[in-house]
């Protein structure tokens, strides 16, 4: 009975394990992304020695974002910080939203959309049809055992961005609805 007690606790150790991995590949995607991406000439970033990545209404993939943190991006470290809305977001460069957030954040998005932000949320843990979100610039997805992302180009060039073509040969490019 205690090699079984060892075994399980083995196992749920190995889970973690994997599951913080997968996190931190995540945001190493994240941060990859955002490498090929410009921000609009025009932001005025609250914090020039940094690049504020903010996590919305939850801490986006645990512990993961730590090691992303403080790296270079664009001349600047990147930081974290948490807000509970989108009333918050005026510090953020970049907005990282949980999937299971996704309705709250499209239903919060003010008339005019948040354009100098760029917005990424993670769809990986779902099955995902290839379509735009409402406000959403950047969906990471899953491609059978990888990871993947699609980026709304309709909604990058209305805030500004500018996005290498190297990036979006690796993209699933997706287009908004017609009204």
């Amino acid at each position: 009975a205690l090699g079984a007690t060892a075994a399980q606790a083995d196992g749920s150790q190995m889970k973690a394990d994997g599951s913080r991995l997968k996190n931190e590949i995540r945001a190493a995607f994240i941060y990859n992304i955002a490498r090929f991406i410009s921000w609009p000439e025009k932001v005025s970033f609250a914090d020039a020695a940094h690049i504020n990545f903010c996590l919305y209404r939850a801490n986006f993939r645990g512990r993961a974002v730590a090691t992303i943190a403080g790296k270079p991006l664009h001349q600047r470290p990147v930081q974290f910080s948490e807000i509970a809305s989108l009333s918050e977001a005026a510090p953020c460069q970049a907005l990282l939203i949980p999937g299971p957030e996704l309705d709250s954040f499209q239903r919060e998005i003010p008339s005019s959309p948040l354009t100098s932000t760029l917005t990424i949320v993670d769809l990986s843990d779902r099955n995902h049809q290839h379509l735009a979100h409402k406000g959403v610039m950047v969906t990471l997805i899953r491609k059978g055992a990888n990871l993947g992302f699609e980026i709304n180009l309709d909604a990058m060039q209305r805030g500004g961005f500018h996005v290498s073509s190297e990036l979006l040969k690796l993209a699933v490019i997706v287009a908004e609805e017609a009204p």
